[in-house]
């Protein structure tokens, strides 16, 4: 049954891949290594998702920007692991090219027996505007109640990504 699951998980992450209008690796502390293969896919690209008909000092139809969802898997020591987050990006901050970003999502780990996480993140992202490259810092937090309630609060990473 483990052996059909691993096979199962590698032939949607190869699936993923395919589709993927970003990828690259991350740089940081995951469950099964410090080298993640990351993915993006954004959706409704360039439109704005929120329509504002009052003035007011903010205006959710000039901050919020297209959801997209941010994958990291790490396969390492036949041990598994991926998150799928699904972030809200936020207008450029500073910058043209520079986003914040923040979401809920979920991440399961498969090796010594199944564990299934919740998982939230929040980030800083750098779109180049002239190489298709996306540079981006991110905290994701996670608990799970598998065992009991366990948190992790460390998990700080640098992206690297190539935009398509």
């Amino acid at each position: 049954m483990k052996r059909l699951a691993i096979i199962l998980t590698v032939i949607a992450a190869f699936y993923q891949i395919s589709s993927a209008q970003e990828v690259g690796i991350r740089l940081g502390n995951a469950y099964t290594g410090y080298v993640s293969l990351d993915l993006v896919w954004e959706f409704d690209a360039g439109k704005v998702q929120t329509e504002s008909s009052s003035k007011s000092l903010i205006d959710l139809k000039q901050i919020l920007r297209p959801k997209r969802i941010h994958s990291d898997m790490t396969f390492l020591n036949h041990v598994f692991s991926a998150d799928a987050l699904c972030d809200f990006i936020y207008a450029p901050v500073l910058s043209d090219n520079l986003y914040c970003y923040a979401g809920p999502g979920v991440m399961v780990y498969i090796g010594n027996g199944f564990q299934f996480w919740l998982a939230g993140e929040a980030g800083l992202e750098y779109r180049f505007a002239k190489v298709p490259l996306a540079l981006g810092a991110d905290w994701c937090p996670a608990a799970t109640l598998n065992d009991g309630l366990t948190m992790n609060f460390f998990r700080l990473g640098i992206n690297l990504r190539y935009v398509f």
